[in-house]
């Protein structure tokens, strides 16, 4: 979870203009085929979908350094498991948020 949306949902965050401005670029490949399979929203987003990714890159930094912490204390860090276990919440706010 946390590295496709590190790698795939904080890039569109922040270049999602530029990327409707190039639909054809190769680098924008990805999201284009996400949007002509249905999803038209993102072609050209609103505040709940803005809000609703927003939220996705926030939970993958979080679960991200948490993993690493956890990882790092040997798996016995309580802390990050409760980290980790918002982050699963979280993640399951965001389809509800979406959902129309």
């Amino acid at each position: 979870m946390p590295l496709s949306a590190l790698t795939f949902e904080i890039p569109w965050v922040f270049f999602h203009e530029t990327m409707a401005q190039h639909p054809t670029e190769m680098w924008t490949y990805t999201w284009m085929q996400y949007v002509d399979g249905g999803d038209k929203r993102y072609a050209d987003p609103d505040f709940e979908v803005l809000y609703a990714e927003s939220v996705a890159c926030l939970n993958a930094v979080i679960a991200s350094i948490a993993l690493y912490q956890w990882y790092k204390s040997g798996k016995t860090n309580p802390k990050c498991v409760y980290a980790l276990m918002f982050c699963a919440v979280l993640h399951i706010v965001r389809p509800c948020l979406l959902h129309q």
